[in-house]
């Protein structure tokens, strides 16, 4: 009669642990659900961002035109402090 060699995964360490081939995760995953209202918060805070954002990129395109447009009234080449 032939005695069946277990293979690594059956096995345990000296711990008591499974072997890192088990099929139960060893980290199992926690809940996933998020509150609505936290859900909505979040999404409100993500906009708030992007539209803080843009306004910023539309004020500092504002402020690069202005300036360039002084420096050619003055006739410069470069864009120096005084023409800000």
């Amino acid at each position: 009669m032939e005695k069946s060699v277990p293979s690594r995964k059956d096995k345990e360490d000296h711990a008591g642990r499974r072997g890192c081939r088990e099929s139960r995760a060893s980290h199992p995953r926690r809940n996933m659900y998020v509150h609505p209202p936290l859900l909505c918060f979040a999404i409100c805070v993500v906009r708030v961002d992007l539209c803080v954002a843009k306004a910023l990129e539309l004020f500092m395109d504002r402020i690069i035109k202005a300036v360039a447009s002084e420096t050619k009234a003055r006739g410069a080449k470069k864009v120096t402090p005084s023409h800000l």
